[in-house]
Parts: C-alpha cells; sequence; structure tokens
C-alpha cells in the first residue's frame, strides 16, 4: 500500500507551497543497522514496516533569476517481524529518517547557468551509529545544448562524519561532476 494526499497551491506570482501526507506499507523492508562499541558491526533485519509521513515545502522562483526552497519531512514508522522483539524495533528503524529537511538557494547569473548551494538534514529514528545527515553544498550546472548539459557539485562542505543510508560513511569533503542527458 502506497497512499498519498496532498494540495499544492501557489498564492502570488513566484510562491509556491505544497502540503501532503501519506501512508506506506512495506512487506519484507530490509531494516539495515550499525552497532558500535568494542567495533563496528553492520547487521539487517527484514520486517514488515508501515510509515506514516507528512511534508511541508514552500518554494519561491523570481523571473528565473533565482529561486529558493524549504522542505521538511516528518516521519512516523511502525515494525513488526516473526521474531522480533521490543529491543529490535529500535534497531530495525535506526536508519529509517525520522526528520529530513532541505534548504536550497540557486542563482542564475547568465542563460544556461545555474549556481546553487543548498543544505541536507536527516535525523534518524535512532542515531546509534552517530551524527546525523548534515550536508552543505555548493554547485553549479550548465546547460550545453536543448538536452544535454554539464554539472558539478562539492559536498559535505562542513566536513562532517555520519553514515549514509546504505550504512557507510560519508566522504569528507568531495567533489562531484559529470554530464546530464534528458530525454
Amino acid at each position: 500500500l502506497d497512499a498519498a494526499l496532498g494540495l499544492k497551491a501557489s498564492p502570488a506570482d513566484g510562491w509556491w507551497f505544497n502540503l501532503s501526507g501519506g501512508y506506506q506499507i512495506r512487506e519484507n523492508d530490509v531494516c539495515l543497522y550499525t552497532r558500535t562499541g568494542s567495533g563496528f558491526d553492520m547487521k539487517n533485519m527484514v520486517g514488515d514496516t508501515k510509515v506514516f509521513y507528512a511534508t511541508a515545502e514552500l518554494k519561491y522562483d523570481y523571473k528565473d533569476l533565482f529561486d529558493f526552497s524549504l522542505k521538511g519531512t516528518y516521519y512516523h514508522w511502525d515494525w513488526e517481524a516473526e521474531f522480533g522483539s521490543v529491543s529490535h524495533v529500535a534497531d530495525a528503524l535506526s536508519l529509517k529518517p525520522e526528520l529530513e529537511i532541505n534548504a536550497e538557494f540557486g542563482f542564475k547569473p547568465m542563460r544556461g547557468l545555474r549556481v546553487n548551494a543548498g543544505y541536507d538534514y536527516v535525523k534518524r529514528c535512532n542515531d546509534v551509529c552517530g551524527d546525523p545527515v548534515s550536508n552543505l553544498y555548493a554547485g553549479a550546472n550548465y546547460a550545453l545544448l536543448k538536452n544535454l548539459g554539464v554539472f558539478a557539485q562539492v559536498n559535505n562542505l562542513l566536513n562532517k562524519e555520519y553514515i549514509t543510508i546504505s550504512t557507510f560513511p560519508a566522504q569528507k569533503l568531495n567533489f562531484l561532476a559529470g554530464l546530464s542527458l534528458q530525454f
């Protein structure tokens, strides 16, 4: 089951406000978790998860010159497994997000070029594996042709240590570049 309901409104030129919420039932969801203590230990648990989520988003775009957005999502998880105990619930949900916040500002100094900076924050249900995700980033993309562009982005400008959703430590300050093709 994956059900969602939302409202999207534009109260004034350039402004958008989105509210949405939903409920999902996932059978055989693989829940990865980590434990630290006398070393790093990664395990997975399989069970049925249920999640309610609510999202609010505010966007503004000024004459295709600059834009900003602020988005927040809250999740409430429930986990069931055939042999699960109450102590395993916290472990199974340890890397599932509880709160996600994203803020981004973009500027278009010339035709085809967009420069942006943003911040991602993810608080998990149980941060037994370390700090919440805290990613300050900056980047740019340039449209070479109608459907072809180049991009570059620098991530983790704060040089924070956190575990990604795939249970791997985030890279320190890192750089990503490439081509984008739309079809």
